[in-house]
């Protein structure tokens, strides 16, 4: 998995490197009492605004059993609708996300426990997500957007588990 985790951080910052970036930083987590944060970084493809390469790396905590942490890259294409309003459609191919259990136990030969320190999990999670925003108005307030995450876990125990997460970000 470390390699896969090389690959994403050296191809993210080679291909934003070349050109502007855009930042957003906001809320993440299942719900809200799994709460989390997540730092966006954003720059057009090509010659049109619309679609974008993005790069994400943030984390969420489950109350009561443990930290996640993630690291996304894929594409994104935005459409305009009404005079401030946005749509998105993104697909984040290129994903991870690892667990961090503090403590973890070992049962050992006599049948005692035996402590075995942090340890967590990594899981390929392909994610694809769906948001709607508004650009900057008169008043004080940021451009914002609100985005829904569906993330698929390979290999959760012998199969796939979904993931549902929402996400509210602000343009800095």
């Amino acid at each position: 998995m470390r390699p896969v985790i090389l690959f994403l951080l050296v191809s993210t910052s080679s291909l934003f490197a070349q050109s502007q970036l855009f930042w957003q930083v906001g809320y993440y987590g299942n719900n809200l009492w799994n709460p989390g944060v997540v730092l966006n970084v954003e720059t057009a493809l090509g010659q049109t605004p619309s679609y974008f390469l993005q790069g994400k790396i943030g984390g969420f905590w489950d109350p009561g059993h443990y930290p996640h942490f993630f690291l996304q890259m894929g594409t994104a294409s935005r459409f305009k609708f009404g005079k401030r309003g946005l749509m998105e459609l993104g697909l984040h191919p290129l994903s991870i996300l690892n667990t961090f259990l503090p403590e973890t136990y070992q049962l050992d030969e006599d049948l005692g426990l035996q402590f075995l320190g942090p340890s967590g999990r990594a899981y390929l999670a392909p994610s694809a997500s769906i948001g709607f925003g508004k650009k900057a108005s008169k008043i004080l307030l940021p451009p914002w957007i609100i985005r829904v995450h569906v993330m698929t876990l390979f290999p959760f125990n012998t199969g796939v588990m979904p993931l549902l997460n929402i996400e509210v970000a602000f343009k800095l």
